[in-house]
């Protein structure tokens, strides 16, 4: 029963924190700066051999990928990315920032951590106690123009399958290597 109530209040206070919009677009907090990722490191030194295993996994490598990408400072510090895929239909919460980038398949799989699928967007009158993750179109359609507007977009070109990835795991080395150089 207490997990219930608990659970409960949660969900009560993440729709009370929806509704009172404190924070900008999807976050609760205000942004107060902005920046772009090819320009500001680790984002720029990382972003590309993520992009392409995103489109790697996804198995979207055989044709050219547009992102559009807009890093975000919070005003308690925090920073993060939002990088908007339309053919992986989703957004990429990507926060490198504090990553140990000495390993290989860290310089990768920064940009694999729970995403929002677009499918998990609705209309913010739609959403009820009962949805566990769900995320405003008004919300999300103001930050999608803010990173049309004030953001990058980053076309990555197609790219063959590594013969290496046809033979092993997506997570090892010789899969991974060539993803590293453009």
């Amino acid at each position: 029963m207490r997990i219930i109530l608990l659970v409960a209040s949660l969900i009560c206070t993440g729709l009370v924190q929806a509704e009172e919009r404190k924070g900008d677009y999807i976050y609760s907090e205000k942004v107060v700066k902005r920046f772009k990722i090819t320009e500001v490191s680790p984002y720029k030194d990382y972003y590309l051999p993520s992009m392409r295993y995103q489109m790697l996994l996804s198995k979207f490598n055989d044709s050219d990928n547009t992102f559009c990408a807009i890093g975000y400072q919070l005003e308690d510090g925090f920073r993060e990315a939002a990088v908007f895929w339309d053919k992986g239909k989703k957004i990429i919460r990507w926060q490198p920032e504090g990553v140990d980038f000495s390993g290989y398949i860290e310089k990768v799989i920064t940009m694999t951590r729970p995403s929002i699928q677009y499918d998990s967007i609705i209309p913010r009158d739609k959403i009820t106690m009962g949805m566990m993750a769900a995320y405003a179109k008004e919300d999300v359609d103001a930050m999608r123009a803010d990173c049309e507007r004030n953001g990058e977009v980053i076309t990555i070109k197609a790219f063959a399958t590594p013969k290496a990835c046809e033979e092993c795991n997506l997570q090892d080395f010789e899969c991974i290597e060539p993803l590293l150089t453009p």
